[in-house]
């Protein structure tokens, strides 16, 4: 029996009070343990009752210990208070042997009724069988299933849904929430790949079967059942659907193209300008930058102006905040996104009281970022950028990511990953507590440095 539940056994389905009694008071009390059963096989119910009893076997043992420290020995009130508990203890399992013979009669007599039940029906459905009236599979509504105590699956589902940590591991939360009808209206291009099923789905049921065999494997769900075993059969090769960098001649068709040239003459496409040039400088995860909120991650810090990635501010109403690595982070704004207007742009969204960066994308699922994914994903088709070439694919966002590292690495700059959120990679909780991070001065050094050979195209 677990820890979380003391003083219980289970004898068959009942289970049962019982405490040791310590070994210099047997001889006092004259028995080894004293047990009581429950009449229940719920151990919620049971549990609050064997407290009780404890409390008052401990008592006893008390009583006794006091008893036996006089220095006369025991005490004649001491002595009748013992042999009275003894014999209330011989009374109450003379009591629950005769209400165990009487439930194993009960028990045994209602077997034989459900047996001569079962054989009248066998002989009336071949009788029935050989008259020709039914045939061999009844079309009849079979006799409903005796009622049993296990949950059903969809109450274990929901329990663990219920008691998950839902604010601190909101992206596995959505990951357990998923549902069958919802992955199959998924739209994958290709097949799944095998990184995605073992820290994805396989994760997922891995540690729901944890949940599961923990507090409900006494009510009959099967502890058997296990993730090991489960095997890849899809046809990916890992690392292939890596995204490479945007090469300096696809930068420039990017963000010299006619079509950017559109997006700055039109503030009705505004989104459309801004999204691909705050991915260039800061490396940000697409979702990560849909979620900014004017009103609250555009902040002046120190005298220069910041992006602040944080799950912590506030919000949309229709988005929820989250951040992959679980680590916000405070990002100064280029220079050259200030000369191309950006505090302009969240200036006005600010009087509008827009609480989205971009308001045209309407948020999907609790989610920033799905209809501006989609776009840039097929903006980049459109131009003929789009590359599928496996372990080096460029067909989203994320490589403005790749873009943002590797310009640093050739720059000879140092410390990027703390503008990308890579900075902890391969550090404990120790030594990023003794580490911390760069200071917002030395991150916009750092940013400052780091540029394309890019004629960017100003909004008018």
């Amino acid at each position: 029996m677990p820890i979380l539940f003391p003083y219980l056994q289970r004898r068959g389905d009942i289970l049962y009070f019982r405490i040791a009694i310590p070994a210099a008071l047997r001889p006092v009390i004259g028995c080894r343990e004293l047990t009581k059963t429950l009449r229940t096989t719920d151990r919620r119910q049971a549990l609050p009752i064997a407290l009780q009893l404890a409390a008052e076997a401990h008592r006893l043992f008390s009583d006794v210990r006091g008893g036996m420290s006089e220095k006369d020995g025991m005490s004649k009130a001491m002595l009748k208070l013992v042999m009275e508990k003894k014999h209330q203890l011989q009374q109450d399992r003379m009591k629950e042997e005769h209400a165990q013979e009487v439930l194993d009669l009960r028990i045994g007599h209602s077997k034989e009724l459900e047996l001569r039940e079962l054989k009248a029906k066998v002989a009336t459905f071949e009788q029935m069988l050989v008259s020709g009236v039914v045939s061999s599979v009844d079309d009849r509504q079979a006799d409903k299933e005796p009622k049993v105590n296990s949950p059903k699956l969809s109450e274990v589902v929901n329990t663990f849904l219920d008691s998950y940590q839902k604010d601190k591991h909101k992206e596995m939360y959505k990951k357990h929430s998923c549902t069958v009808h919802q992955l199959a209206g998924m739209d994958h291009e290709k097949t799944l790949s095998e990184g995605t099923i073992k820290d994805t789905y396989i994760a997922s049921i891995r540690s729901f079967l944890k949940d599961a065999n923990t507090n409900w494997q006494d009510q009959g769900f099967p502890t058997t059942l296990t993730t090991e075993g489960i095997q890849y059969r899809g046809d990916r090769e890992e690392g292939e659907g890596r995204q490479r960098e945007f090469h300096p001649d696809e930068l420039k068709r990017l963000f010299e193209g006619t079509e950017m040239r559109r997006f700055a003459s039109d503030a009705k496409l505004a989104h459309f300008y801004w999204l691909p040039h705050i991915g260039l400088f800061t490396g940000a995860r697409v979702n990560e930058i849909c979620q900014l909120n004017p009103q609250a991650d555009i902040i002046h810090e120190d005298g220069i102006w910041c992006f602040s990635f944080s799950e912590d501010t506030p919000s949309d109403e229709h988005v929820d905040k989250s951040i992959k690595t679980k680590d916000n982070r405070v990002i100064p704004i280029h220079s050259q996104l200030i000369d191309l207007g950006i505090l302009d742009y969240i200036e006005t969204l600010k009087k509008k009281g827009d609480t989205l960066i971009f308001p045209k994308w309407k948020p999907e699922r609790g989610r920033a970022s799905p209809k501006a994914e989609k776009w840039f994903r097929q903006f980049i088709r459109d131009i003929g950028l789009r590359d599928e070439t496996p372990k080096k694919r460029l067909v989203g966002m994320h490589a403005f990511r790749s873009n943002l590292l590797n310009r640093a690495l050739n720059l000879d700059v140092d410390n990027a990953n703390f503008i990308t959120g890579h900075a902890n990679a391969g550090r404990s909780t120790t030594q990023q507590g003794y580490d911390g991070t760069l200071s917002i001065e030395n991150k916009q050094i750092v940013l400052e440095r780091i540029t394309f050979e890019i004629d960017y195209i100003k909004r008018s």
